[in-house]
């Protein structure tokens, strides 16, 4: 039920027009974002375990913002092909990056007999783990879109 306000927000914002890109906004919502983080902890969207709940809303919200404003420098100074590729194939990616999260952390634990404990405040290694589940991710999607096309192709012969 709590996601549901993001697309309200979303909706309402997107109608009138309400954000605006601006350095300064990207500033003061990534350090709204950053000291709310730190000060309400971890929040578990799965379990309904948000903290406070007016902590957790402003600070999603600003970091929605945060990265809406990055996303919208990126395309403008980066022509990337594949920040490209992943925009077209966001919904693919969704349906995905669970399955995709339980097959990393089980090559790491049954695999590589790796603590994932130690993920749980390590910046770097959970930008690593989101870097290598966004390729293959990208990866079941190449193979689904070869898939679709190879079957297309059968279906019209």
């Amino acid at each position: 039920v709590v996601g549901i306000v993001f697309y309200g927000v979303g909706y309402l914002c997107n109608q009138y027009q309400l954000l605006k890109n601006h350095f300064l906004g990207f500033i003061i919502s990534f350090v709204i974002t950053i000291l709310v983080a730190s000060y309400n902890g971890r929040i578990y969207m799965h379990i309904n375990y948000y903290n406070h709940y007016l902590l957790f809303f402003v600070g999603a919200l600003s970091g929605i913002y945060m990265m809406m404003c990055l996303c919208v420098y990126l395309t403008k100074m980066v022509k990337s092909t594949f920040i490209n590729y992943i925009g077209r194939n966001t919904l693919l990616i969704c349906g995905f990056h669970l399955m995709v999260f339980s097959l990393i952390k089980g090559i790491l634990l049954f695999g590589f007999h790796f603590n994932l404990q130690s993920l749980e405040q390590a910046i770097i290694g959970n930008v690593l783990f989101a870097v290598v589940a966004i390729l293959l991710c990208c990866l079941l999607i190449s193979t689904y879109h070869k898939g679709k096309v190879l079957i297309d192709h059968v279906r019209n012969k």
